[in-house]
């Protein structure tokens, strides 16, 4: 096994049988810092049963960077789904992947479907919008599934096939193993890869869900977590205390 991270090309730890076909990969986009916390998140998620799977971390780039080499490297190896599972998201529920990954199975409709996390700020707000920059949307707590404008990024699982119709600008950027020509399907335009994402799929026709089933916590590596699960109810406690 190559761990060595500072090849992205490389680090690529596929799971399953040698003739499955590619199903799932996760990229996990970090810096290198983890807590105890999220690691365990990871190592007790459920994963899809007798499909193949790939774990591709990129360490020490920035967002976007990271996003654009770890997408370029699923796509190029033929993987069906992609799904981004950052270093300070902890879903709530170890099945959580499964879920979305099942979700898209029986509904082809769906090209992008999130969980649901929350921005780091100490008022609760949940990164789903319902439309294109509204406000916080607070619909998904029905636990059912919804079609959207935008999830955040951090933990959203795409159908390879349906984000490679963006017309996405490439470019060659320097990696730690030399220099490599990529797509860039993720920006910060707007001043975040999600709603630059969000309007690039809106132009092209793409539908993007959020599953409420679905939800995370967000966790600094000083331990501060944030938590969107009950928000409002817990706002509405401490205001009636």
């Amino acid at each position: 096994m190559d761990l060595d991270f500072t090849k992205p090309h490389s680090s690529v730890f596929r799971k399953g049988d040698p003739d499955a076909p590619n199903k799932l990969a996760i990229g996990i986009c970090t810096l290198g810092l983890l807590r105890i916390e999220t690691l365990m998140s990871v190592a007790l998620s459920g994963m899809p049963l007798g499909q193949a799977q790939a774990w591709i971390p990129i360490v020490g780039y920035g967002i976007q960077d990271a996003r654009n080499i770890a997408w370029n490297i699923a796509e190029s190896q033929g993987w069906e789904y992609m799904m981004f599972w950052d270093d300070d998201v902890m879903p709530l529920s170890g099945g959580s992947v499964e879920i979305l990954l099942e979700t898209m199975e029986q509904n082809p409709g769906i090209d992008i479907i999130g969980g649901v996390y929350p921005a780091r700020q100490d008022i609760p707000s949940p990164i789903v919008l319902k439309e294109k920059f509204g406000n916080p949307w607070w619909g998904w707590e029905d636990g059912g599934i919804h079609k959207v404008w935008m999830t955040g990024t951090g933990f959203t699982m795409y159908r390879v096939s349906s984000i490679a119709k963006l017309d996405a600008p490439s470019r060659t950027m320097p990696t730690n193993a030399g220099e490599w020509k990529v797509k860039q399907y993720f920006r910060l335009e707007e001043g975040c890869d999600d709603s630059t994402l969000a309007m690039d799929a809106e132009a092209a026709g793409l539908s993007w869900y959020v599953h409420g089933d679905v939800v995370c916590d967000q966790v600094e590596i000083n331990g501060k977590r944030y938590q969107v699960k009950d928000a409002r109810q817990r706002i509405a406690e401490e205001v009636t205390a």
